[in-house]
């Protein structure tokens, strides 16, 4: 990813995605399984096929289609594979493929600026939580980005935080 904190690198990097690419789609975000697809409705393994993982017999038979949550990265399949690729091949390999435009990637910068103020402010206060006893806790706590209620656990085992404010959109995390 270009960085977060240089406007003009992460233009750059949101310009070399699809407008319809849904990272979702390929990965595990926010402790959901990937639901396969683009925001254009492109089956990703179906358009694009997979890196082999294992067999996906049994997940075809049980009538789940042929995305499966551990099939492997997909190939490159929604960026121009930084710039091995024209648009007119990355179109060949997906008539929906549609360049993200520069305001796209400025938007995304100004979220990821946002996202990063707000974590700023609410990991002190964790900090702090995650070391107070007993070890495998939950709490509700105030959330210090927009004062709305601050969801915190704690894994027992690990001692790893994970955190959801009932806010849309401040925080939320899985460690």
């Amino acid at each position: 990813m270009g960085r977060r904190d240089n406007l003009e690198e992460m233009v750059a990097w949101t310009m070399k995605y699809c407008q319809h690419y849904d990272p979702s789609g390929v990965t595990m975000i926010g402790g959901k399984e990937p639901h396969g697809h683009c925001k254009a409705g492109v089956v990703y393994l179906d358009q694009f096929g997979r890196a082999p993982k294992e067999d996906a017999a049994e997940h075809t038979a049980a009538g789940l289609g042929g995305y499966y949550p551990s099939a492997g990265i997909f190939k490159r399949m929604c960026c121009t594979d930084g710039g091995k690729r024209s648009e007119e091949e990355q179109r060949a390999m997906c008539p929906k493929w549609l360049r993200a435009t520069r305001e796209e990637g400025e938007q995304r910068f100004r979220e990821l600026q946002e996202s990063d103020a707000r974590f700023k402010k609410v990991m002190p206060v964790v900090s702090v939580w995650r070391k107070k006893p007993p070890r495998g806790k939950a709490e509700v706590i105030e959330c210090p980005a927009c004062g709305g209620r601050l969801h915190l656990s704690q894994a027992a085992y690990n001692g790893h935080v994970h955190g959801q404010c009932e806010t849309e959109g401040c925080v939320s995390w899985m460690e």
